[in-house]
């Protein structure tokens, strides 16, 4: 079962019930009055000002008015905001998590090469995934307290992470060994260098993104697809080179399926940069000024309550 629109008669008599008191809203849930079970969320509240003054000026919240009044209507959007927010920062952490995890390990993993001295530039795995989870917490506390100046901060904080990321990943493409690029000899640890680069790059084009700076944050997605296109052709000429196929066959490094799992990855990488640039051109993907978010979450078209999955099971049963 869909969501019912809070206009439609479904949506009318859920409203009646909460007026009567049989129904009591709980944050931006729905639940009976007596036995406390929840029936309903109350959706599409996200988007909406937390501003007793403005509650006036939006006729959707007028069916709202009837059964709730003006503070439980400024509590519920609170709580849904801050549901959005939440979403928002598990999508954010879990970013990082998977940049941290991706790079566990891969100084270990690089020193297979003889030449790791000209490799690692100092502290490769920490440094970017700290800054990353720095520029993160600053952007909440600046986007909550409205700081222009430190939210700018942290996307300068993210996009410089995500820059030494994407310099990682390019010099293991311009470092040799015995006239082989080493992101040939190490696929694998390139590939997760250039992913990371990327979900780094997400990270500091939301922040951007929260401050409509949509120029910035289109910007920064298009320079890390150019500069992993570019790695992604460097790579293909040194494959096609016959004298470097010989050089890598006696290697007996860089095997073929990880090489073409690598050239997938990258070419993954890169259409999603570019797929992410086009809906924010396109305005699919805006900033929110209104909650504190990186990102607006999906609009919903209008107010409305979503049943409870294990309630519609039950009234379907019992029907």
């Amino acid at each position: 079962m869909g969501p019912i629109s809070i206009t439609a008669e479904a949506g009318l008599d859920i409203l009646r019930k909460l007026a009567s008191g049989e129904l009591e809203i709980h944050g931006i849930l729905i639940r009976d009055t007596d036995g406390k079970k929840f029936r309903y969320i109350l959706r599409g509240l996200e988007n909406l000002p937390r501003d007793a003054a403005r509650l006036n000026e939006l006729p959707p919240l007028e069916p709202l008015r009837v059964a709730l009044n003006a503070t439980q209507i400024l509590q519920a959007i609170t709580v849904a905001q801050n549901a959005a927010v939440a979403a928002s920062l598990r999508r954010i952490e879990a970013k990082l998590d998977a940049i941290e995890t991706r790079l566990s390990g891969i100084e270990v993993r690089i020193g297979r090469i003889e030449a790791k001295q000209t490799l690692v530039l100092e502290a490769l795995r920490t440094a970017p995934v700290s800054r990353l989870k720095a520029a993160k917490t600053a952007a909440v506390v600046a986007l909550q307290h409205g700081d222009k100046t430190a939210k700018i901060a942290a996307g300068k904080d993210a996009q410089q992470a995500a820059h030494d990321l994407l310099e990682q990943a390019r010099h293991l493409v311009r470092v040799e060994e015995d006239g082989l690029p080493v992101a040939i000899l190490l696929p694998v640890e390139h590939a997760d260098l250039a992913e990371s680069a990327a979900e780094a790059t997400l990270l500091a084009s939301a922040i951007w993104l929260a401050l409509d700076n949509k120029n910035a944050a289109m910007g920064i997605i298009r320079e890390t697809s150019d500069a992993l296109q570019a790695m992604r052709r460097n790579l293909a000429a040194a494959l096609a080179d016959p004298e470097l196929l010989l050089r890598r066959m006696k290697a007996d490094q860089g095997r073929d399926a990880d090489l073409l799992a690598t050239g997938k990855r990258l070419r993954e990488v890169i259409f999603g940069l570019e797929g992410r640039a086009v809906l924010i051109d396109q305005g699919l993907i805006s900033g929110d000024t209104a909650c504190v978010e990186f990102e607006r979450a999906e609009p919903v078209a209008g107010l409305s309550f979503l049943p409870i999955v294990e309630f519609v099971a039950e009234s379907a049963s019992a029907d």
